[in-house]
């Protein structure tokens, strides 16, 4: 959780989860938005990403919706 890579795109880690897809997924708030949505990355595309350098494009584009913001996020999180 501690890849300069993720600070360097304004992706802020919050923690380890399953995507939509049932896979496993790193779950980032993207700190760049007015939004601040949060987005989360398929933990394969993630580690393949990360040998080819990782820049914030290439992260987003690997990257899904997972909630509007992190109160949001929290509240799927810890109300279900």
């Amino acid at each position: 959780m501690e890849e300069p890579a993720l600070f360097q795109a304004g992706l802020i880690p919050l923690g380890w989860g399953e995507n939509a897809a049932g896979g496993d997924a790193l779950y980032c708030l993207d700190s760049m938005p007015d939004r601040r949505p949060v987005v989360s990355l398929d933990y394969l595309s993630f580690s393949m990403e990360l040998a080819g350098g990782g820049d914030r494009e290439s992260l987003l584009e690997i990257s899904q919706p997972a909630a509007e913001d992190f109160t949001t996020y929290a509240e799927q999180l810890f109300l279900r």
